[in-house]
Parts: C-alpha cells; structure tokens; sequence
C-alpha cells in the first residue's frame, strides 16, 4: 500500500488498485489532529462528534459527501447488500440507520460511498471491471462463512465479468504473531495457515483472505496484501486484541468515480 496525507491525516491506499481511474478509495489510520484520534465508528459509546469530523474530511479527500455514506450493520457473519440509490445515506450519520446484519457492501452506482469498519479484521476490496466495486468486513468468523466467495459470486454476478478479471486489496489486519487462538477457531482455517508455536495455535488472517479470493478465481497477481499489522503498529492502528472492544475502528472508504 502507499501512504498519503490530507489534513494532517496519513491515510493509505492500494497500489493495484489507486491507479484505476474509475475508483476513489483510502484506509483511514488512527492519526490525525481531532479529538476522536482518528476513530470513524459512531457507535459503542465513542466520540460521534469527532467521528463525524473525521468522516467529513476524508469525504473531502475522496471529493465526496459524508451524508452519503453507505453503512452496513457488522456481525462478523457472510451477508451482503447490493447498495443503489434507494440506499444513499443509509448509516452515514446516525448508526441506527446502517443496513442490519451486511458485512459486505456491492455496488454498480457512480458516486455511491461504500464503508467498512475494522480493528483488527480485515478490510477487502474488491473492483470489477463495468465498473463494480465490493467492500467486505472479513474476519475469522466472516472468512469462515464464506464471505469472500460469496463477494466474488455476487459481485461477478453484478459486474457481468468473470473473477479472473477482478482486482483486489486485503487491508491491514492482525498479523499471525498476535493471533493467538482457540483449536475451535484454529480448525476452521486452512492447514495452511495455522501454526502453532509457544503451545498456542496462530492463524494467518490475510493469508487465508487471499487463499480464498484466489480459490474464486481472482489471479493471484491481482491480489494486494497490505502486509502492515494491526496489532503491532499501534501508531497507525487501532487493534480490538491489543487495546480492548472499546477502541475506536480504522474505516475502508470506496467509491466508483
């Protein structure tokens, strides 16, 4: 990924991706000059003031109206929405409105914001060429369900384009250091990516991310893997494992241009 900086703000982008002229997109990092320390969540008790100031000026990043946000309702599970008109605004100032049980957003609509929140889960996104665009919430749970595949079929579907033409980032996420887990968790994943060491099982989250977009059919140079940790950068990350479910959320802001 390449860093770049708006308003005092260090905000990050896909290679692959940031040289597609039809799509405008960032992750957002926990620096900044606001009081919110870069958080873009509005729920859980946070800062929905700060919040909000921080979605305007990435809004304005993108060249954007922050009242267009597009939201989904995030459950760690594999449900998707296909986002048009009817849904503009829907999450993007007031939680209450987000579109329930969506950990995955796909559009075809120009000018259409699509947002994912994570603090240590992975944020996908995903481009088509017709334009169509997906962003997907994936952690361990989501991964598990399928959510991937199930973002390639709908968004292929969509799209009208085979997988084979998509393009793809993975986020920053918790690296396979951090991710101490459960043998319940250790088991949904792939063999190869679980390890043990120390007497603790350890899953590598954006490795299975990418096994199962190229398992769908995405070529596997198509695939940007940010390679940052969420975990182990906390001057650029927000991480749910390291400072506790109260954290604020690093944001995966697209949108077809």
């Amino acid at each position: 990924m390449r860093s770049t900086t708006w308003k005092g703000r260090t905000g990050l982008q896909f290679e692959i991706l940031a040289r597609r002229s039809g799509l405008r997109h960032v992750f957002t990092t926990r620096t900044g000059p606001g009081t919110g320390d870069g958080n873009l969540s509005l729920s859980g008790g946070r800062d929905r003031a700060a919040a909000l100031e921080e979605r305007s000026v990435w809004s304005a990043f993108l060249g954007m109206d922050p009242g267009d946000w597009v939201v989904g309702g995030q459950v760690h599970g594999a449900g998707l929405h296909v986002a048009g008109r009817a849904d503009r605004g829907r999450g993007a100032c007031d939680p209450s409105g987000v579109i329930p049980e969506t950990d995955g957003l796909l559009t075809a609509e120009c000018g259409l914001p699509l947002y994912v929140a994570v603090a240590d889960c992975a944020a996908v996104l995903l481009l088509a060429p017709g334009p169509a665009l997906a962003v997907v919430h994936a952690g361990w749970r989501g991964l598990a369900a399928g959510i991937l595949p199930k973002a390639v079929e709908a968004l292929a579907g969509l799209s009208g384009r085979p997988p084979a033409e998509f393009l793809a980032g993975i986020s920053p996420c918790i690296g396979p250091p951090g991710f101490e887990v459960g043998e319940e968790v250790a088991e949904l994943a792939p063999e190869s990516r679980r390890f043990r060491a120390g007497g603790r099982w350890h899953v590598d989250l954006p490795g299975w991310a990418a096994d199962q977009l190229e398992a769908s059919g995405l070529a596997p140079a198509a695939v940007e893997t940010a390679g940052l940790d969420t975990m182990a950068r906390p001057d650029l990350f927000f991480s749910h494992r390291r400072d506790g479910p109260e954290t604020g959320r690093m944001g995966l802001i697209a949108v077809l241009a």
